[in-house]
């Protein structure tokens, strides 16, 4: 373990590297970003930001109203200069979520998050996923100092930035966090309000189906498995390669999914922590390496397995709950977590694309996509096997008293 002394050093070390990594980046980037890997997403966040009249009204907007508000104060004249604010925007996000981190918990989840984060940013500055991701940590960061009411706010915006943040509402109920749940779901449910009576449903429906794309993503677990099992065209739709027909019923099959495995997650963190905490006050599922982070990490983790579209920069979701969980002590989950971001950014760069149906480049989507699934099944693993450890604990099992003979 490193001394505190050496934490903070590294810190800024890689800190200043990621700083290196972008100002290389911005140098040299195209006049043109249309089509480029690293900022290919600033022409459509463009476009977004200038089009005349209202969003999803009057054109079609993917993102939620939050994010939609941020890619306009963020654009520039063109979309090189717009990729330029973003890369900048998003930096200094991320400088807000290692905060959050150092102040949510400590020097050892910066560090991890850090670290398992890095593969990521050739391409993670040019996105807009930073924002969800700093909102989501600060909303636990303050709830952790019962700044609940803030909190709850905080992890409100989240969800009208990128809506997958939602997910996360079983952390704050299995911590019996009741004061925050509440105002975080009475802030979430008047922000839909709010959105629903300036644009109508167009604005959800338009962000839930994607502007009404119908194919799998190629890099989205069943749209790899398409990809290698079937010879179906891919074809660029809602500013994304898809593969084959994402059915209604295909969606809710998976939604469903999701949903169940979700609960069970919680279910099983619930009874961990009931017996956990039996007889005390106040209860913290941060005490021992199968936190709240483990929880989240599960979640998130299903929800990457089974959404239809995984876009390169959303495993970035994942890697704050695994530093946590890493920070903890579950080196596993981390390495896990670093294998994915790893192999993620070797299919971005991959000379041969995924799209052109590559051996290689298919082989390492697959691989990815089990590495993700291998980490939903560890993260059960841990949270049944730290409710039978805490179980064990209390009735003495494990630590038995002392016999006089």
């Amino acid at each position: 373990m490193l001394p505190m002394d050496r934490r903070v050093w590294l810190i800024v070390a890689v800190v200043l590297l990621r700083l290196a990594a972008l100002l290389f980046l911005l140098d040299r980037l195209p006049a043109v970003v249309d089509g480029h890997y690293v900022a290919n997403d600033a022409l459509r966040f463009h476009e977004i930001a200038v089009t005349p009249g209202t969003p999803y009204v009057d054109f079609e907007v993917e993102v939620p109203p939050a994010e939609y508000f941020y890619l306009v104060a963020q654009h520039g004249t063109d979309p090189r200069s717009t990729a330029v604010n973003l890369a900048i925007g998003q930096f200094l996000l991320d400088l807000v979520l290692v905060g959050g981190l150092l102040c949510g918990w400590n020097q050892r989840a910066a560090i991890a998050y850090l670290l398992i984060s890095l593969p990521l940013i050739p391409y993670l500055y040019f996105r807009v996923d930073l924002l969800s991701m700093t909102l989501a940590v600060l909303g636990f960061a303050f709830v952790r100092k019962r700044l609940n009411v803030l909190g709850g706010i905080t992890l409100a915006l989240a969800v009208m930035s990128k809506v997958w943040p939602l997910a996360l509402l079983p952390l704050l109920l299995v911590e019996r966090r009741w004061k925050a749940t509440a105002v975080f779901v009475g802030a979430t449910a008047a922000a839909f309000a709010g959105w629903i009576a300036w644009v109508g449903l167009d604005g959800i429906r338009e962000v839930a189906t994607f502007r009404s794309s119908h194919g799998w993503q190629i890099e989205s677990v069943v749209g790899t498995i398409v990809l290698l099992v079937s010879a179906k065209p891919v074809v660029y739709e809602g500013g994304a390669l898809r593969v084959g027909e994402a059915a209604a019923a295909a969606r809710a099959a998976l939604t469903g999914t999701f949903a169940f495995a979700a609960g069970v997650a919680s279910v099983l963190a619930w009874k961990r922590d009931a017996v956990r905490g039996s007889g005390r006050d106040t209860v913290r599922l941060d005490e021992g390496p199968d936190g709240t982070a483990v929880l989240a990490v599960v979640i998130v983790a299903a929800m990457l397995v089974l959404s239809p579209i995984l876009s390169w920069q959303y495993v970035a979701w994942l890697i704050p709950w695994a530093a946590i969980a890493a920070a903890d002590g579950d080196y596993p989950l981390g390495g896990l977590t670093l294998v994915v971001t790893a192999l993620t950014s070797w299919l971005v760069f991959l000379s041969l694309p995924l799209s052109a149906r590559s051996h290689l480049a298919e082989a390492v989507a697959l691989i990815r996509d089990s590495v993700l699934v291998v980490i939903v099944v560890l993260g059960f693993f841990r949270l049944i096997r730290g409710r039978r450890s805490t179980e064990d604990w209390q009735t003495g099992i494990r630590d038995p008293e002392p016999v006089d003979i």
